[in-house]
């Protein structure tokens, strides 16, 4: 297989997590041609530590959050003529022979993820189908790998292990910068769905640094701010239906209730600054 293939890695602020990603992808069965690094703008010695670093493509630019990152490194691979582009945030770390078993699948597609691990070696489940009508996603407990199959087919994306073909970037374009954080690879993978068979395997692993389960005010704006995003997508792509906004009106009068039983009113100025910039399409 002569096919040219990068990592691009976006970071910010996590400089031990970096080192970590960085040292597995040097120790892959089948290695990168190039590692991209595009650092979002940390203040934690992130840029002074790239700069001693040989043989690594570095981009450093403000933070523009997991969606500007990835733009600006899927451009870079795709103008940079690599065959494949695989994406990692910095906590991901992947198993040695992850690249090389996800390639096992490229016959099937031209988008391929995946498994998940926890620190504590537990699945990540990610099974799941989105409802581009509904905007919502049903998510299953990794029931496929569990009744024996290799692989599955889902519709979504995520930035945390995606390998994708220069093929299909040509045809969906870039990740829409707009999102910052959150929904960013869903609908980039919705798309993506649209023109080849986007697919999660089992026998591909990677780590994942598990992080705090609690969210916090700024995640939560934009979850609720870029609804009006992902409804603008499926609008432009004429699946949207009218029941999707209603779905997301019981999810806002959830999410509100949760956080007054909490005394989390923080998150309530944050779902309610997300849907008002939501509304008024202030997405900058």
């Amino acid at each position: 297989m002569n096919e040219k293939i990068c990592a691009v890695v976006v970071t910010y602020n996590r400089l031990n997590s970096l080192k970590i990603c960085l040292e597995n992808l040097s120790k892959q069965t089948r290695k990168v041609d190039e590692i991209i690094v595009v650092n979002n703008g940390s203040t934690d010695g992130t840029e002074e530590w790239l700069e001693k670093q040989p043989g690594i493509f570095v981009v450093n630019q403000s933070n523009s959050g997991s969606s500007g990152g990835f733009y600006t490194g899927i451009k870079l691979g795709f103008e940079r003529n690599f065959d494949w582009i695989w994406c990692l945030d910095d906590d991901i770390y992947p198993h040695p022979n992850a690249l090389e078993n996800l390639l096992k699948y490229s016959s099937i597609s031209k988008c391929i993820h995946p498994l998940k691990r926890d620190s504590n070696n537990n699945e990540i489940y990610w099974e799941n189908y989105f409802h581009p009508g509904y905007g919502k996603i049903f998510f299953s407990p990794n029931l496929s790998f569990r009744n024996g199959k290799q692989w599955c087919a889902v519709n979504t994306g995520c930035f945390e292990g995606m390998l994708i073909h220069k093929d299909i970037v040509q045809k969906v374009g870039y990740p829409d910068r707009r999102f910052f954080i959150d929904g960013d690879d869903l609908i980039y993978g919705f798309y993506i769905s649209l023109y080849t068979n986007v697919i999660y395997v089992k026998d591909a692993v990677v780590k994942k640094l598990e992080g705090d389960d609690e969210i916090s005010k700024n995640r939560i704006y934009f979850r609720f701010r870029n609804f009006f995003l992902i409804r603008e997508h499926l609008q432009k792509l004429g699946f949207w239906r009218k029941l999707g906004d209603f779905l997301f009106l019981v999810y806002i009068m959830q999410e509100i209730l949760r956080s007054i039983k909490k005394w989390r009113f923080n998150l309530i100025i944050g779902i309610i600054s997300g849907l008002k910039d939501g509304m008024i399409r202030n997405f900058n």
